[in-house]
């Protein structure tokens, strides 16, 4: 579900925006971000679906279009996914490289 959010961030956005009355695009958390800024978004993830958290190295989603029942809340470690995009690439670098032959 979260790359499936991220490939139509631009849909999702418009959806958000117009049904909502969230805000589009990513926030980011910085180490010096205000404190009380970082708690209102964090506490209204249904207006503030896409967060880059910094400090804690977390992609935090809000899935504006989840159905009922459905989880709408997800966080990607950050350190983690980079593990598995290297594993990824190392895949794909490795199916190139026997398309070639």
């Amino acid at each position: 579900m979260p790359r499936n959010i991220i490939e139509h961030l631009d849909e999702r956005n418009v959806k958000t925006v117009m049904q909502s009355r969230g805000v589009g695009g990513f926030n980011v958390f910085f180490e010096d971000s205000d404190p009380a800024m970082i708690n209102e978004i964090t506490s209204n993830r249904n207006f503030y679906p896409y967060n880059l958290d910094l400090v804690n190295k977390k992609v935090l989603f809000y899935n504006i279009q989840s159905k009922e029942g459905e989880v709408n809340e997800f966080e990607i470690d950050i350190i983690e996914m980079q593990s598995e995009l290297k594993k990824l690439e190392q895949s794909v670098n490795e199916f190139s490289t026997f398309m070639k032959c």
